[in-house]
């Protein structure tokens, strides 16, 4: 209702906010359909707008919000042109944030290259930037990429890099999940010895923490499938060294 009075009213500015507001209550209720209308709307009012930098700022917002919406829908099409509107208009902090939503509707598509150029660019605008939080999130987006395509190095490096940055800033819950995604992708390559060093120490960090007990259980099954492996590994070399 307050956004037909605003249209009425001519106040397109209120207008574009009314219904961004009314997007974000429906996106967090999860009707994403129904967000997905008012941030059309309200890109619709921001184009609308009068006013050229009010009109950015809300273009940029309504951009971003229909891409991420798209996004969650599945229509990741539509979601790559909306994020390219947003990296359009977006001021630096809101490139990063463009770049890592383009790598992530990129990599829905299996447009692995692509991805990965976009999350190296958003990691650029992270670390030109200061924030180690944002580079922490893009670190650990272009391992997932990294691991996507086999390239394991980078993914590694990625990863050894997330966790420090967790460990700098105080992040134990991303430290947990940065030693377990460093320990699965030990046990993908079959280094046994790491991937058991690394779920220990997500079990270390775990125990620590009372909130944490179904991450727990599932470390202690980690562990278990590294130590498992590691004792078939000794098997198959003692099994080996007899036969010879």
């Amino acid at each position: 209702m307050l956004a037909t009075a605003c249209h009425r009213a001519g106040k397109l500015k209120e207008e574009a906010v009314a219904h961004y507001c009314c997007g974000v209550l429906l996106d967090n209720a999860g009707q994403r359909v129904k967000a997905r209308e008012c941030y059309k709307r309200m890109l619709v009012a921001a184009q609308a707008c009068g006013e050229e930098a009010a009109s950015r700022v809300a273009l940029s917002v309504a951009h971003n919000r229909l891409g991420v919406t798209l996004h969650a829908l599945g229509e990741h099409e539509q979601a790559l042109v909306h994020h390219e509107a947003h990296r359009a208009l977006a001021d630096a902090a809101g490139h990063f944030v463009a770049h890592l939503n383009l790598g992530l509707a990129h990599a829905s598509l299996k447009q692995y290259e692509e991805a990965s150029s976009h999350m190296r660019e958003a990691l650029r605008s992270a670390i030109r930037s200061g924030s180690m939080h944002g580079e922490a999130v893009a670190c650990g987006n272009l391992s997932l990429v990294g691991r996507m395509t086999g390239d394991f190095e980078t993914a590694r490096a990625c990863l050894d890099r997330y966790l420090q940055l967790t460990e700098v800033l105080a992040d134990s819950h991303g430290a947990v999940e940065a030693h377990q995604r460093l320990g699965d992708l030990a046990s993908e390559i079959g280094d046994m010895q790491s991937a058991g060093a690394h779920f220990e120490s997500a079990l270390s960090i775990t125990t620590a923490q009372p909130d944490a007990q179904k991450q727990l259980n599932a470390t202690k099954i980690d562990i278990g499938l590294a130590q498992g492996g590691m004792e078939f590994s000794e098997f198959l070399l003692t099994q080996m060294a007899t036969s010879a």
